[in-house]
């Protein structure tokens, strides 16, 4: 019975681990304690069921047995459980494969000429250039394009990628297929700019949030008057002139650098003096709830 609860255990914490991300941080730890501690409790009720206190020696044994599982499932479920939010507290979560979220801008570039238009932000305003827009191999996938699959060997998929033709491509999925438009193409897209107003707007939602962040795996407060600076408005869609209420979530600064291509955030000043601080932050917060 021990191994099977540590079995079961592992296999639900490799599952998290392999679907990786802030719901699997937010929610695995939680399932793994729970689920040790359950085997706890069976263990002990299995232990208990074949307990004869008119044969206590003869008893022992099975007694044991059922303690060794509680003991076992408890400790797999707490050290799996640790080792998602060492995880999480190391490397922080990125998205899967690299490849845009749900939700990330995106504007749609039916040339066949391969070029796309780039605004470089640089100080003074944008900077428009055009480069080559190379195939996506994550996107072949998802398309049976000269036989270019997940299960392919390396010589076939280099191959598809390397004769790739956008003509070829257009002629085989044409750009009538297309279910939907994104709102704006590579020429009409506006510059990814932040409005006039948006520190009101920030200053707003953080009040809203009463100055924690709303990461769920974080929750940190940054109520004090000289940690608020730490606290930002993160745009889910990466838009940032959408200011939509369902578009704006404010974040730790150090939540704020784990989303979707905001990496560049952690070579900040900002961030690194936020890092040094924020496990303090969180342990006087939990000993004050602990003490409420």
């Amino acid at each position: 019975m021990a191994r099977a609860s540590i079995l079961s255990i592992s296999i639900i914490a490799i599952y998290f681990h392999f679907k990786y991300s802030e719901k699997a941080v937010a929610y695995g730890p939680t399932i793994l304690t729970t689920t040790g501690i359950f085997a706890t409790f069976i263990g002990i009720a299995a232990g208990l069921s074949k307990f004869d206190t008119a044969n206590i020696q003869a008893s022992v044994p099975d007694l044991l047995s059922g303690l060794k599982t509680a003991f076992w499932g408890s400790v797999f479920g707490v050290g799996w459980a640790l080792s998602l939010k060492f995880r999480h507290y190391i490397f922080g979560v990125k998205s899967a494969s690299g490849t845009a979220m749900a939700g990330e801008p995106t504007v749609a570039c039916n040339e066949t000429s391969g070029q796309f238009q780039l605004n470089i932000m640089v100080r003074g305003g944008d900077n428009p250039i055009a480069r080559d827009l190379s195939v996506c191999r994550h996107c072949l996938e998802g398309m049976p394009y000269k036989n270019y699959s997940r299960a392919s060997s390396p010589a076939v998929k280099q191959k598809a990628v390397d004769s790739f033709s956008r003509a070829d491509f257009f002629e085989q999925y044409p750009k009538s297929c297309l279910d939907e438009y994104p709102k704006h193409d590579w020429k009409t897209a506006p510059i990814n700019a932040y409005p006039p107003g948006f520190g009101e707007v920030s200053r707003h939602y953080r009040q809203l949030a009463g100055f924690r962040c709303q990461e769920a795996s974080c929750g940190v407060d940054l109520s004090a008057r000289e940690h608020r600076w730490f606290l930002e408005t993160h745009h889910k869609n990466g838009q940032k002139d959408d200011n939509s209420a369902a578009n704006l979530i404010p974040l730790c600064v150090y939540c704020h650098a784990n989303q979707f291509q905001h990496s560049q955030v952690k070579n900040t000043p900002k961030y690194k003096k936020f890092l040094a601080i924020r496990l303090q932050l969180l342990q006087l917060q939990r000993a004050k709830s602990n003490h409420s």
